[in-house]
């Protein structure tokens, strides 16, 4: 991989108002696509298996060769139409579409040493990672669990002989410092 060029749907994004989103959305795609033309792709993916996909700016790109799941729509654009798996992790979604164009694509062994803490001297396993909160999620309060039912199922991993790791962005550092107080959980908020 080259380049990725990232474009946010305004039916996905969260800043700016309603209008501002839609301006900048239909900015930023025609950047992608007169970026995609520029430099003729000869293969070009889209990993979102859900509406609003790029599909239809992906055939528009010139791209001769098109994967992507068909799930929310315009298939009939792609060179190979990818079957959407219920059940299955989003990473072994997107493990199917690199097979489809390279059938011995496979996972390696992931080094996570790098998330040692520094009151470890080495990364225990097994170990799990939770990520409890969400605050820059406009859902947060729909989907949100209660803090006692996260502390629960570290205290059940703990039991368990199983290293925990709570990840989360920075705004979410304060609440997971307070959610493993009194728990040998690694807080790696603002750090993931």
């Amino acid at each position: 991989i080259d380049r990725v060029l990232t474009y946010d749907d305004f039916r996905l994004s969260r800043k700016g108002s309603k209008i501002q989103r839609i301006g900048k959305s239909v900015s930023d795609s025609f950047k992608v696509l007169k970026e995609m033309r520029k430099e003729s792709y000869d293969l070009a993916f889209d990993f979102r298996a859900y509406y609003p996909n790029f599909i239809p700016w992906l055939a528009l790109s010139g791209a001769k060769y098109r994967v992507g799941f068909s799930t929310a729509g315009f298939g009939f654009l792609l060179g190979e139409s990818v079957r959407w798996r219920e059940g299955v992790h989003e990473t072994e979604h997107f493990m199917d579409l690199l097979k489809a164009v390279h059938p011995s694509a496979g996972r390696g062994k992931m080094d996570f040493s790098y998330l040692a803490d520094a009151r470890s001297a080495e990364m225990r396993e097994p170990f799990v990672v939770l990520h409890p909160f969400c605050q820059k999620s406009f859902l947060k309060d729909q989907k949100q669990w209660n803090t006692q039912e996260w502390k629960n199922l570290i205290r059940f991993f703990e039991k368990e002989e199983v290293a925990v790791l709570c990840s989360g962005d920075s705004s979410d550092e304060p609440l997971i410092r307070e959610l493993v107080q009194g728990t040998k959980a690694v807080n790696l908020g603002g750090q993931t």
